[in-house]
């Protein structure tokens, strides 16, 4: 790293002393970029959910979540100004809600007999977040189209380098049934936020049929500027509903054998 960055000043150094030797020359400018108002359709970077949750389907039945035992942690007064680890405020109210819906939920305390329990919920995860997901652009006859990267060899107008910031919500952890101790499922569900009723835009952009380097430059920052594609809580909200259901719904009910 200290290699690389010598070379990057020494290089840097070079072009100062090159642009002195040049003092008095015209500068040169930077070309000018055209803006138009460009109508982009964003609906295909929405509502993506995958799932690779894993049940054991012999172990299933009715009954399974009626007494859930969880961590001490997943249950705290309301109020709360600390979530505990790999939740939110909000999704542990979700989660436990959801819960208490199909059964009853108890926790082990230290030192007290032992709860008879149905179920255990273990090593949750249930959080919100967002990150740079990869997409393509594409022109259809009312404008241009943006959605996700199905694969490597996805056709785009701007190449295979281009990436949207996307929000998402994210479920993973596993259930024992109690009191034999099978692990019954392995949880592991992402869903994107769904997005607005109209995602179509018209961002001031440069003509990509002009310009394609510095539409496809410029699309990210106009894609998170826009109000109207904004993330907002209730998108998260119901991402949050979308993964707890494709979780938990195989466990309240008896499996189709």
């Amino acid at each position: 790293m200290r290699w690389a960055l010598s070379v990057l000043l020494a290089g840097l150094s070079a072009g100062l002393g090159g642009c002195a030797a040049t003092r008095g020359t015209a500068p040169i400018e930077a070309p000018v970029v055209a803006i138009t108002q460009v109508t982009v359709d964003f609906a295909g970077v929405y509502g993506l959910h995958s799932s690779s949750s894993a049940f054991q389907v012999e172990h299933l039945g009715p009954g399974l979540l009626d007494r859930v035992r969880v961590q001490r942690a997943l249950l705290r007064p309301d109020g709360a100004e600390e979530a505990p680890q790999d939740l939110e405020l909000w999704t542990q109210r979700l989660l436990v809600a959801r819960l208490a819906r199909q059964g009853s939920i108890v926790s082990q305390v230290e030192g007290e007999a032992p709860v008879l329990a149905t179920a255990a919920l273990r090593d949750v995860r249930f959080v919100s977040g967002h990150d740079t997901f990869p997409v393509v652009v594409t022109q259809s006859q009312v404008g241009w189209v943006v959605g996700l990267r199905a694969g490597p060899n996805s056709p785009s107008h701007c190449g295979d380098e281009l990436a949207l910031d996307l929000g998402y919500v994210h479920l993973e952890g596993n259930v024992t049934a109690l009191p034999g101790g099978e692990v019954v499922a392995l949880l592991h569900e992402v869903a994107l936020l769904t997005g607005p009723d109209d995602a179509t835009v018209a961002l001031s952009l440069p003509d990509p049929a002009v310009d394609r380097d510095a539409f496809c430059r410029l699309l990210p920052a106009a894609f998170a500027a826009a109000d109207r594609l904004a993330r907002r809580d209730t998108q998260y909200e119901l991402a949050a509903e979308v993964v707890l259901s494709a979780a938990l719904a195989p466990l309240e009910s008896e499996p189709e054998l």
